[in-house]
């Protein structure tokens, strides 16, 4: 019995040191390095860099054209999140807040206006606080029962405007739209998967430069 029982006891111990060696190991091959990220082809550059301080930037070379970014990163389970500074997005619109004082109810009103041609912008659809869509009518108004602290507005993939309300109180709010910044890209809470020296983004994979 006590020959039988070290049998058990060394087994068990094996078991345990290959659990430790493959949770390790996994970890490793998830572990996340900071630096800068490349995809090199024939006439396109495309890099992400991360920084040790939470910050990143991206940039993408496709002939004489440039696309570029900047922001934070969050690392939550061997995944990147990507945001954006909210400047690259307000570059594509402004906003103007107003208090109309002959409103009693909570509804604010948003209106959204082409600033290129200066004429309403119908049916497009945006979200306002965490994620409630609405979509502008016919006029490009938009009426909304409460409190908006900011507005997303998205289409397109590459156009994108947020605002933050400055005054609670207000409530009509005229965003005028401008033409798209295609040098720039806002993205928000984009996921970038860790593979050891890689990771994978929009689709694509970048290597650990220098490694």
């Amino acid at each position: 019995m006590k020959y039988l029982s070290k049998i058990i006891n060394k087994a068990d111990v094996k078991l345990l040191l290959l659990s430790v060696i493959v949770f390790f190991g996994s970890c490793t091959g998830s572990r996340l390095h900071t630096g800068e990220y490349t995809i090199e082809r024939r006439g396109y550059v495309e890099k992400l860099k991360l920084d040790s301080a939470g910050q990143f930037q991206y940039s993408l070379f496709v002939g004489l054209s440039k696309r570029k970014s900047f922001g934070r990163w969050q690392y939550i389970k061997h995944r990147i999140y990507i945001t954006s500074d909210t400047s690259l997005a307000k570059r594509n619109g402004t906003a103007e807040e107003r208090k109309l004082g002959d409103r009693s109810d909570n509804v604010k009103l948003i209106k959204l206006v082409d600033s290129l041609v200066n004429a309403p912008v119908q049916g497009l659809g945006f979200t306002i606080n965490d994620g409630v869509r609405v979509e502008s009518d016919s006029n490009g108004l938009v009426y909304f029962p409460g409190i908006i602290h900011y507005i997303h507005i998205e289409y397109f993939k590459r156009y994108q405007f947020f605002y933050s309300i400055r005054n609670p109180e207000s409530d009509y709010i005229e965003i005028r739209l401008a033409p798209i910044n295609s040098s720039e890209v806002y993205f928000n809470r984009e996921r970038v998967v860790v593979r050891n020296l890689k990771v994978k983004f929009n689709n694509s994979i970048y290597k650990l430069s220098g490694k």
